[in-house]
């Protein structure tokens, strides 16, 4: 209607333009929105004929000033619109007729040219489409038919052009070279490809191999394809968007859109010829500049944040040019597999990150991703397709298989014939609810190791896809790729890792999945500080409660600021505030069920796997709050003695003690801090008296009493009611037990008062002695007790904390 109106009253106050372009722009515009909403809207009447023809009118005339030459835009787009649902071919002629002359001149500013190359690439996969699918409609008109001899002057225009837009085209950020160049490539690929596969083949004008071969190989060798490549790489290996930083901070919008579409295109095009069929180097060349610019945005961090980066079109335009990117490197992979090995660390942190970041409409992308075995393959193992073989079948399943065949029609447009969907929207048009598999997330890859099994498959299948998980995580974790390792913090990593003890026993009693999931533990625990050591475990927490079914429940922004001031408490003065804030009552109850569920399997199972052992280990560490700890001692007396790992090297044993301990000595490790009673209580009641005696060598009985000794020593420096609470939490702990904490106290007195010396102490007075702890209780006893009163024995035993302090007086800590 708007564009009628404005074409009357153009005409009725006899003005020169036939439409005023303030009433048919926004008309235009809101009938191509119309029309992508929904194919049964533009197949109406109105779009098809009436609007066709008041635009052919539009394109008919000159443009004489922007806003005119606004219009015809828009009115190309509506046009391409509707030919995406294979309609309007009627018209095809006549808009070729048009356009023919205006895209012969092919300049550089003519903004409307590149509009129509774009469109005759959209009639050239219509008719590809129609000639593949062997079927001819009967409302097809002979104008989709002969589109390619039509067309044949305009694509051999296009080859013979190139080399002078691209001389012109020297500065790389112009967007309006690039675009133009973009849309040549565009046509010329889609036309050969069309061409190639027309069932008119010999009446059908082909451009040679050669032509197009040369085109390619031009642009390939320009400097225009290097800039190209590294902006459409800005968030190349990005976990998410969400802590996305930007390379390119100063770049316009416009040049970023140009350079991708630029990279899509010449990606395409490659892959129409064929990597291996480039003549010359230009196949090696191209791929070179690819992994030159995939190492350096790897490594990059750059330091600006990424504000804008939340915009749905931004994100789409450069994942699809990643996209395009992956694929012409996989191509070029299935004719030089000698180079696979080399370059698959690599192309698995730029696939894995890319895959993370699309979002609902790149379905087909996604399952085209899957078909690529040689991302998903792990060096001499037999498990290397389960991982894709699970998300295929997800895309494929019921409630997803409509989005899937929707996404092949939208993305990219070639991929499926012009009938195959009902909308240009990103989301098909389904009855049913189900939820969308896209977006996988940054977390998706560590999310197969805490998935829930809900179909009943075999227990070898099981076992594979974690298998087949941790080996690809721990190649990613041992080889270079910073920008993708590093966007996902260790504690995060570390919770996932840890529900594979809570699947069935045959999972973790897997020799492959036991020795690589020790392996991945130690490369995620192994922290440079005690920072470090602190986001380790609030990481972890804020995992397990994002995991866990509270989260789902009640948003954490609604937990209130008495539930963040009580778990303060908890924590007492810990660091962590500093790292992650208080934790809310949630995040403790998500940690507590989950704590519970390890220690219910370990007891059930997990105590005969080393893997699982260390998991549980980690539960001690102090940075966890007091009633963790406790319970896990609680649940697991019986068989503390099991926390040993059996033939583990001393070094490893030393790293494990000394990151279970709080710091050193208070006052002279600066970073060190007094443990809380709960978890002091904890220890000691660990060491009363028990069904079996404890080995002095036992994991939990050194660390139980490195952190009493600890608190012994620093207590007899500075703090008298510390003494006596520690007299009273140790009244009923064996006397050979007790002994030993007075030796790690005195011990550490001695030494350099760091967290290193404590656990050498520790495991010189334990683990270097030969006495049995038994002969040791009898011993201490008789000595301690020897003509004295009842209480003699602790003030014998302080004798010797005393006259090591005597020997170094307090203030010889303030040296530190």
């Amino acid at each position: 209607a708007g564009v009628k109106l404005s074409k009357e009253e153009s005409m009725s106050q006899n003005e020169e333009n036939l439409f005023r372009t303030d009433l048919a722009v926004p008309a235009i515009k809101l009938l191509s929105l119309l029309a992508r909403h929904s194919k049964d809207i533009a197949e109406l009447d109105l779009f098809q004929k009436e609007a066709i023809s008041d635009v052919l009118a539009i394109l008919c005339s000159d443009a004489m000033d922007r806003e005119e030459t606004r219009l015809q835009i828009w009115c190309l787009i509506y046009v391409r619109i509707i030919m995406r649902y294979g309609l309007a071919t009627s018209a095809i002629q006549a808009i070729i007729s048009i356009a023919t002359p205006k895209v012969a001149l092919l300049e550089r500013n003519d903004h409307v040219c590149v509009h129509y190359l774009q469109l005759f690439a959209v009639i050239c996969h219509q008719s590809n489409s129609i000639q593949s699918s062997g079927v001819i409609a009967e409302d097809v008109s002979d104008g989709a038919l002969m589109s390619l001899v039509w067309l044949a002057s305009s694509a051999r225009s296009c080859a013979s052009t190139m080399t002078r837009t691209m001389a012109q085209s020297k500065n790389s950020s112009d967007a309006e070279a690039t675009l133009l160049i973009t849309s040549q490539m565009n046509l010329l690929a889609s036309y050969f490809q069309a061409s190639k596969s027309s069932e008119e083949g010999d009446s059908v004008p082909v451009i040679s191999d050669e032509q197009c071969d040369n085109v390619v190989s031009e642009v390939i060798a320009s400097e225009v394809c290097t800039s190209m490549l590294s902006t459409a790489m800005t968030a190349a290996f990005l976990p998410s968007w969400d802590n996305a930083v930007d390379a390119h901070a100063d770049l316009p919008l416009p040049e970023e859109a140009a350079a991708c579409s630029f990279v899509t295109t010449l990606s395409t095009f490659v892959r129409v010829i064929g990597p291996e069929n480039l003549s010359g180097n230009a196949g090696n060349v191209l791929i070179d500049k690819i992994l030159e610019r995939m190492e350096r945005a790897n490594q990059s961090r750059p330091p600006v944040a990424r504000s804008n980066l939340s915009n749905p079109s931004r994100q789409s335009w450069l994942v699809e040019a990643e996209f395009s990117i992956l694929m012409v490197v996989c191509e070029w992979l299935h004719s030089n597999q000698e180079r696979v090995d080399g370059l698959r660390p690599h192309l698995a942190a730029f696939t894995y990150s890319l895959l993370g970041r699309l979002s609902i409409g790149h379905e087909a992308l996604a399952q085209a991703i899957f078909f690529q075995p040689e991302l998903f393959q792990l060096s001499n193992s037999q498990r290397s397709e389960n991982v894709q073989k699970i998300f295929t079948r997800e895309l494929n399943s019921e409630g997803q298989v409509q989005q899937l065949r929707h996404s092949m029609f939208i993305y990219p447009p070639r991929v499926s014939g012009p009938t195959a969907s009902t909308s240009l929207r990103c989301k098909a048009d389904t009855s049913g609810r189900s939820e969308d598999v896209l977006p996988l997330g940054k977390l998706w890859m560590w999310n197969t190791l805490s998935s829930t099994v809900t179909e009943h498959g075999s227990t070898r299948q099981i076992v594979d896809m974690i298998s087949h998980s941790l080996g690809l995580l721990t190649s990613l974790e041992c080889t270079n790729n910073p920008r993708y390792v590093e966007g996902i913090s260790k504690g995060t990593k570390l919770y996932h890792l840890a529900n594979i003890c809570l699947f069935p026993e045959s999972v973790i009693s897997d020799e492959f999945v036991g020795s690589t999931a020790q392996e991945l533990f130690q490369i995620l625990t192994t922290t440079p500080d005690l920072q470090d050591e602190i986001s380790l475990v609030v990481d972890f927490i804020r995992a397990c409660y994002d995991h866990s079914r509270l989260s789902r429940e009640t948003p954490r922004s609604s937990d209130s600021k008495e539930d963040g001031e009580s778990v303060k408490t908890l924590l007492g003065s810990s660091p962590s505030e500093t790292v992650g804030g208080p934790l809310s009552q949630k995040e403790l109850k998500a940690l507590e069920d989950f704590v519970d569920d390890m220690c219910g399997a370990y007891v059930e199972f997990g105590a005969q796997y080393d893997a699982f052992t260390l998991f549980v280990r980690f539960f001690l560490r102090p940075w966890f709050p007091p009633k963790v700890t406790a319970s896990v001692l609680s649940r697991l007396h019986p068989i503390l003695n099991l926390l040993t790992v059996d033939g583990e090297s001393r070094p490893d044993l030393m790293l494990s003690l000394r990151t279970s301990v709080r710091g050193g000595l208070p006052g002279v490790d600066p970073a060190a801090r007094r443990d809380p009673s709960g978890v002091l209580d904890a220890h000691a009641l660990s060491l009363r008296r028990r069904e079996k005696t404890p080995s002095r060598d036992d994991y939990h009985y050194l660390l139980s009493t490195a952190v009493l000794g600890r608190n012994l020593a620093s207590s007899s420096r500075r703090c008298e009611c510390g003494v006596g609470a520690m007299r009273s939490r140790l009244r009923d702990v064996p006397a050979g037990v007790v002994y030993d904490v007075f030796r790690v106290a005195e011990s550490f007195l001695q030494g350099d008062g760091s967290r290193g010396s404590l656990v050498e102490c520790a495991l010189s007075v334990c683990c270097d002695q030969t006495l049995a702890l038994e002969s040791q209780g009898r011993d201490v006893r008789d000595e301690w007790q020897r003509g004295a009163v009842e209480d003699a024995k602790w003030e014998r035993a302080m004798e010797g904390l005393q006259s090591v302090n005597e020997v170094q007086p307090t203030e010889d800590m303030h040296k530190y």
